[in-house]
């Protein structure tokens, strides 16, 4: 599939669940002035066509366990290149009821809101909802996940729940960017090959 027809008029990198019920703009409306925040207009347009769901490749290659995966080619703070895996996206629903409290119990930035998940499940998709963050996509490592550093990080001690650390890395300017730029395995594992060993 070519990255230009993964768009928000054609979402075909979303596995097809019935089960997600379309959202009404009045809804992301009031999510908006209950919490007293303003969502990116991109994130809010994809809500509204596709309202959270699994990502999923359709590759016929299934002799490895990524091959209907998306990835994003990106570089970490350090400057090394990195593709975290783009699991899936929140439903309007799920990040009403969990969100808030997992950034507080992982003492995240109040600037980041969690909207999905991450690199096989190891960390929370977050979204820049405020300041300098607003509208730019995160990956944050979760807590009981720190001890998995890469390589050039192991002399950092393993986190315990609830030390401070900024556990954050930008890894797209836009939900629009993020979206145009899912990669599948092969071009992933080219670009930062260290990942896949």
């Amino acid at each position: 599939m070519s990255n230009k027809n993964i768009c928000f008029l054609d979402l075909a990198c979303f596995k097809k669940n019935d089960d997600i019920e379309q959202l009404k703009p009045e809804e992301l409306l009031a999510f908006e002035e209950k919490y007293q925040i303003q969502l990116p207009g991109d994130y809010k347009n994809l809500m509204l066509r596709q309202n959270g769901g699994y990502l999923t490749c359709p590759d016929n290659d299934s002799s490895h366990s990524y091959s209907q995966s998306y990835f994003f080619c990106t570089v970490d703070k350090l400057g090394h290149p990195t593709a975290p895996m783009i699991g899936s996206f929140w439903s309007l629903e799920f990040v009403t009821e969990f969100s808030f409290d997992l950034v507080k119990e992982d003492q995240m930035p109040s600037s980041l809101l969690i909207i999905g998940e991450a690199c096989d499940t190891t960390s929370y998709l977050c979204l820049g909802i405020s300041g300098d963050s607003f509208g730019k996509v995160y990956t944050w490592t979760k807590s009981e996940h720190t001890d998995m550093w890469s390589d050039y990080d192991l002399d950092i001690p393993y986190i315990e729940k609830g030390e401070m650390r900024d556990r954050s890395v930008k890894i797209a300017d836009s939900i629009r960017e993020l979206l145009d730029g899912l990669c599948t395995y092969p071009k992933a594992k080219a670009w930062a090959p260290n990942e896949f060993e």
